[in-house]
């Protein structure tokens, strides 16, 4: 969604590269939040619980992204295609790493941890 989203604002001229990375990245998060929360972790984590360590993991992805965006566009010189894989590849692995690993991972009484994927 997020990268759709850049495309586009670029695309028609509303936004420049960097502008339009961080205008994407907030519905996008929106929505990943409540697809990974309820879907893809169904975690047992109170939202108000993952919601912060999201955003943390969201803004770590947003970097990368904005990474992306200064090499591609700053640096390199090359056209706002360009950052697309950091948005479509790199940044979803490591937005998900973290998210496996510490936002969504729930604690059981005896304190062991427990993360779930929708395939589980």
């Amino acid at each position: 969604m997020q990268g759709g989203g850049y495309v586009l604002l670029v695309d028609l001229g509303w936004a420049k590269p960097m502008a339009a990375n961080v205008v994407a990245f907030l519905p996008a998060t929106a929505l990943a939040f409540a697809v990974h929360y309820a879907w893809t972790f169904q975690s047992a984590r109170k939202p108000r619980a993952a919601v912060w360590r999201f955003g943390v993991a969201k803004l770590i992805g947003l970097g990368i992204n904005s990474g992306g965006v200064y090499l591609v566009e700053t640096l390199l010189r090359l056209g706002h295609y360009y950052a697309l894989p950091f948005m479509l590849l790199l940044t979803p692995l490591a937005v998900f790493a973290i998210s496996r690993s510490w936002v969504f991972q729930d604690v059981r009484d005896d304190g062991h941890r427990v993360t779930k994927t929708a395939r589980d």
